[in-house]
């Protein structure tokens, strides 16, 4: 009498095997998007945070903040807390206004956006400036801009 040793084929080894890198590939990617999404969220969150926190300071001192002291202007605990979580410090951010009693200004983001799909797509729909190529629909950008919000 035969003994039969219940066994897996290599066929069937490779089709699991298979399987199983299909389904790491396709995690692995969404997973990739997903940290991209998040990262310009973050940036587009920043932009408007800054964005609100220069508008309350106008319409407590009647203009923008100058380029040169941005920083020390919006960073007193009134309208910006942290100038580290808005990126104002570490140059994530770069802010021009006008003359010595700007009327307007602009703020941009250094670091490229990867997943925006339209300029109107948020509440403010300050993002007004796009450098860098269209493809169908999808804007790739390097920098985005708000002025005057």
């Amino acid at each position: 009498m035969k003994k039969k040793f219940a066994a897996f084929t290599l066929i069937e080894l490779m089709v699991v095997i298979a399987i199983i890198a299909l389904l790491a590939v396709v995690g692995i990617t969404s997973y990739a998007t997903a940290l991209k999404k998040a990262r310009d969220s973050k940036k587009m969150s920043d932009i408007e945070n800054i964005a609100q926190a220069l508008v309350l300071y106008r319409s407590d001192n009647g203009s923008y903040p100058v380029t040169s002291t941005v920083k020390t202007s919006l960073i007193n605990g009134k309208y910006l807390t942290d100038a580290n979580a808005v990126g104002l410090s570490d140059g994530s951010y770069t802010y021009t206004s006008g003359t010595s009693t700007p009327k307007t200004f602009s703020l941009c983001t250094t670091q490229k956006l990867e997943n925006i799909k339209s300029a109107n797509s948020y509440d403010y729909k300050k993002l007004d400036k796009c450098t860098g190529g269209t493809s169908s629909g999808t804007k790739t950008c390097e920098f985005w801009c708000v002025t005057n919000p």
